[in-house]
């Protein structure tokens, strides 16, 4: 990589996750001189126990021409902004992330961005496995490996990255072949402060374009008002070759789906989405649909192969993922499901279920899912959420139990399920956030397998 565009030597790495750690070790193999920081009291003792150069940034001569890798998650604006970031910028320093440094030093290779309240991980990894039967590809940005460890690929290949609206506010040289924007639903109110610096955030996937010929795709949904009105406002600019996708409305300009599940481009019929062995459900096909989308017109590959690369792909941990099966109960694990928009497209999924709900709540906890209670039979509630969710279910009359833990939660809920003679699921769709409980949304839905696992280990003889 080139990375003769940085003016200094010195870079500053704030937050010390993964990614932050991989920034790390990538400038010192460089002979970079580099300072990290973490507010983990844990993390900046391991980081000093690998002999990472941990300082208070208070310490540091900061000058307009060093650069800070700073963490997406860590808030650099407004009320909450942390004080190094008010730091930084009184003294000019740029902050940035991960992957602007990687748009910069491969100026031309091809980058697929993809973001979206929900399904781009989903999204991200399809593409990623079928873009991958037809040329060279790596996966990176909020799923996958951090971007600065990914190899370097031929000028044929692709980067297929998956970007948080919290990653595009830090990555302004982003300058993809194709960007995706699958959907807009409210989240993350707090840190953008209203809709508006949501959207704004968002669509900085479409803020630049190559200038070397490269092609200009942007893919975007229609299934959700404000990013309809996003794509009038890209389609106005004229720099994009602007393609709408649906899984609701006929889409003569684009792409879509009918309501047998049919993929139409254009006019013509490519599949069924309904033959895919895993990917089910509106929001599924509206994630295969971008796929599609993107990869036809991108690099022109025939609509059937297309098809036919998608359906060997198995699915993505913590979505709507099938555990384990004991007699008629089926045990989902949707860990991923962080808002009340991701956990509809599961209750619109199956027609019994046993449900777990709660965490950290969103913006608007479980408003517009009362829609759904009609399928649910019982719900366990867990976490700090439970008293709020408790008081929007009395509403409605819905039967819960205070749970309180994930195990309590699953064993209350089998109880009821094992003696139900009708087909059902016991469902971990939580419409909130881990960080009550548990330390990522992976940590909770490993924990939820290992007790399905569990529960089929001891009641394996029942079962039968």
């Amino acid at each position: 990589m080139d990375l003769s565009f940085l003016p200094s030597k010195r870079i500053g790495v704030v937050g010390l996750g993964k990614t932050g750690l991989a920034t790390a070790n990538f400038f010192i193999e460089r002979g970079f001189d580099v300072v990290v920081w973490d507010d983990s009291t844990d993390k900046r003792n391991e980081a000093i126990s690998k002999q990472y150069h941990v300082t208070d940034f208070h310490d540091v001569d900061w000058n307009a021409n060093d650069t800070v890798i700073w963490s997406p998650g860590i808030p650099h604006y407004g009320a909450a902004a942390h004080p190094y970031a008010q730091l930084l910028r009184a003294r000019g320093v740029n902050l940035i992330s991960d992957i602007d440094i990687f748009c910069r030093a491969l100026p031309r290779h091809d980058i697929i961005a993809i973001t979206g309240t929900n399904g781009k991980s989903t999204t991200t990894a399809l593409m990623m496995h079928t873009l991958k039967q037809f040329r060279p590809c790596e996966m990176g940005g909020n799923i996958g490996a951090p971007v600065l460890t990914l190899p370097t690929l031929p000028m044929d290949g692709t980067y297929v990255f998956e970007c948080s609206s919290y990653q595009l506010e830090l990555t302004p040289h982003l300058m993809p072949v194709a960007s995706v924007l699958l959907n807009i639903t409210p989240d993350h109110l707090a840190r953008h402060g209203d809709m508006a610096g949501y959207i704004a955030a968002k669509t900085k996937i479409f803020d630049k374009t190559r200038d070397d010929g490269a092609p200009h795709v942007a893919v975007i949904g229609q299934d959700t008002p404000e990013a309809r009105d996003v794509t009038e406002k890209i389609q106005s600019r004229g720099e994009w070759n602007v393609i709408p996708i649906s899984v609701r409305t006929e889409q003569p300009h684009g792409v879509w789906v009918n309501t047998y599940g049919e993929l139409i481009d254009h006019g013509m019929v490519i599949c069924n989405f309904h033959d895919h062995p895993v990917l089910k459900g509106d929001h599924n096909f509206e994630n295969m649909t971008a796929v599609y989308a993107v990869i036809k017109k991108v690099y022109g590959y025939d609509g059937a192969a297309i098809w036919r690369a998608m359906l060997s792909f198995g699915g993505l941990p913590h979505r709507q993922f099938m555990v384990r099966e004991i007699g008629n109960v089926q045990f989902i694990n949707d860990s991923k499901a962080t808002n009340a928009d991701a956990t509809e497209k599961a209750l619109k999924s199956y027609n019994r279920i046993y449900w777990i709900a709660g965490g950290q709540a969103k913006e608007g906890g479980l408003k517009g899912l009362e829609k759904y209670f009609d399928r649910i039979v019982h719900t366990a509630l867990i976490g700090d959420a439970m008293d709020k969710f408790g008081t929007y279910l009395d509403q409605f009359n819905a039967p819960y139990t205070k749970s309180k833990t994930l195990e309590l939660a699953i064993s209350d809920l089998w109880a009821r399920a094992a003696q139900d003679p009708e087909p059902s699921v016991i469902l971990l769709s939580p419409a909130c956030a881990s960080w009550d409980q548990f330390t990522s949304f992976e940590h909770r839905g490993q924990v939820f397998e290992n007790c399905a696992r569990a529960i089929i280990f001891h009641s394996q003889a029942k079962a039968i």
